[in-house]
């Protein structure tokens, strides 16, 4: 199958990349998912990642929909990472807080960050080892991630999504310290998930 990652870049308006981050699950509605489920992460995120004045990497931030909340509750800095160039210029614009909120390049960066977030990305990605590797190394010794996928492998391509059987938890498992796995709550995220945080050694 040929990995085709359009569906992400190709978003036209900040309605259409919302319906394309969060689009109905045949329970709620795009707009319904937006507001229970992000008040349901942003508590799960913050009982994990305690630090109030953390530098965080919202990788696959989309339009940043999790790093305005946490904007909103804690005194952190985030930085977002996409491989969607139009996200990341509705991200600056959706979140507005230019001296706390920025698009990064994580070419350069190790060590940087106290959190990284991953919602709704590794499921997507071709590679996702690569993924892992990149976060693992920008997050310095004893940062915590925050993982959120389905239960299945969900990659773009041509044709429509493809499940390639990778096991993300297993590589997660092996780059970094297990803190916690649970499936999410199903009266909020209906499809089975789990999400999990993870810690880097020292």
């Amino acid at each position: 199958m040929e990995y085709d990652p359009a569906i992400f870049a190709d978003v036209k308006s900040e309605d259409d990349a919302k319906s394309v981050i969060l689009g109905p699950d045949g329970v709620f509605s795009t707009d319904e998912r937006w507001e229970i489920e992000t008040k349901y992460l942003i508590d799960l995120i913050r009982a994990h990642m305690p630090i109030d004045d953390a530098l965080c990497l919202d990788y696959g931030c989309g339009i940043g929909r999790l790093s305005k909340e946490l904007l909103n509750c804690t005194n952190w800095a985030v930085v977002g990472y996409d491989i969607s160039k139009a996200m990341k210029e509705m991200a600056e614009r959706y979140v507005d807080e230019p001296l706390r909120f920025g698009i990064g390049n994580l070419l350069y960066t190790t060590n940087r960050f106290d959190y990284a977030l991953a919602v709704w990305v590794l499921q997507h990605c071709p590679y996702p080892e690569n993924d892992i590797a990149k976060i693992r190394d920008n997050l310095r010794p004893g940062g915590r991630l925050f993982v959120l996928n389905l239960r299945e492998r969900c990659v773009p391509c041509r044709g429509g999504w493809y499940d390639d059987g990778y096991d993300v938890w297993d590589k997660l498992s092996h780059e970094f310290a297990t803190v916690h796995i649970e499936q999410a709550d199903p009266a909020i995220i209906p499809r089975p998930s789990w999400w999990g945080v993870f810690t880097k050694g020292g």
